[in-house]
């Protein structure tokens, strides 16, 4: 059994957490004094209280104008909801199929309330059922095992797109509860960075909480022999009943990944690895420690990396003496 997990070396560390949020900020801030101006909106909508306006005036002197207290309060929650949907979206977006099917739900009900405002809104909810289609169908490849991945370019722009169209509507103030899933992974890293830093000590196995409950044992991916069963159903009914041997080479690499993604700590403890032949593409900092990890459990592991052995000097040195195979340079 030959199993190959992808890492590739990296050039850079991309922007950080804090210079991250600082950008996403900018844009929101952007976007909601447009939303502001275009549609007036000097409040929110409460559900089952009605709308919250506020309609006094503060003097600006950077605007040199007076301006609705209600304009200024709708911002700042324009603001957060933007931010803090469109991190949401990217902290779930961590399971094949996760982020995806609870985007689809979510714009599936703004669609609704869409459709059910006075005054309708028919726009914004075609809008809503082409961002609908349009992740249906990226689900079709984004199921367990994945060949197609969100990232942060999908679920960011995905996130604060949510959030805009709940603004839209007029109903942000239920958008915690559409985006409840949102929610409780985002609470969940918060409060886990927030335990380790005061206390010292872990809240949940790990976080987001997808991974506190795969590493309690829940297994994902119950609904995918479904999704490969439809596939084939839809080959053999055009009549292809052989496959090519690159779609051959696909479905083994696809099997081999599904065993690889059901081992659990208890198998592993149990010798599960023993002998098997692991390869690993690239030794950045992931690579190393799933070299290492591979090799501690007995696996016999073979290192690519495109590289030299004096540009790698410290993840080599990271590896100790296990016996592990370097395949470096181009080859």
């Amino acid at each position: 059994m030959h199993w190959t997990t992808s890492s590739t070396p990296r050039t850079g560390y991309g922007l950080r957490g804090r210079h991250k949020i600082v950008w996403q900020t900018v844009v929101a801030l952007g976007v909601a004094v447009y939303v502001q101006n275009h549609f007036g909106f000097n409040g929110v909508r409460i559900p089952f209280v009605g709308d919250v306006e506020i309609t006094s005036t503060i003097f600006v002197p950077l605007l040199d104008r007076n301006v609705e207290l209600g304009a200024i309060f709708f911002i700042v929650v324009a603001v957060l909801a933007i931010v803090g949907c469109s991190n949401g979206v990217n902290l779930t977006d961590g399971l094949d199929g996760l982020a995806g099917g609870t985007l689809a739900f979510a714009f599936i009900s703004y669609m609704m309330i869409a459709l059910l405002n006075d005054p309708e809104q028919p726009n914004l909810a075609l809008v809503c059922a082409i961002v609908v289609g349009a992740i249906i169908g990226f689900l079709w490849f984004n199921v367990h095992p994945a060949q197609v991945f969100m990232g942060d370019s999908g679920a960011l722009s995905l996130g604060g797109m949510l959030a805009v169209v709940a603004l839209l509507t007029g109903q942000v103030m239920i958008l915690p509860f559409i985006g409840l899933i949102f929610v409780l992974e985002t609470a969940s890293d918060i409060i886990q960075v927030g335990s380790y830093k005061l206390r010292g000590k872990r809240v949940f196995r790990m976080a987001p909480l997808h991974h506190h409950f795969e590493l309690g044992g829940w297994e994902r991916g119950k609904g995918d022999d479904a999704v490969l069963d439809s596939r084939s159903a839809g080959r053999a009914a055009r009549g292809d009943r052989s496959s090519s041997p690159r779609s051959r080479s696909r479905s083994a690499m696809g099997r081999r990944i599904v065993e690889l993604d059901r081992l659990t700590a208890a198998g592993v403890r149990a010798g599960a690895l023993d002998g098997r032949s692991v390869t690993v593409l690239g030794l950045a900092r992931s690579g190393t420690a799933m070299a290492r990890f591979f090799a501690d459990a007995g696996a016999h592991v073979t290192v690519y990396d495109g590289r030299s052995a004096g540009e790698l000097a410290p993840a080599i040195a990271a590896l100790g003496s296990r016996p592990i195979e370097l395949a470096l340079g181009r080859q």
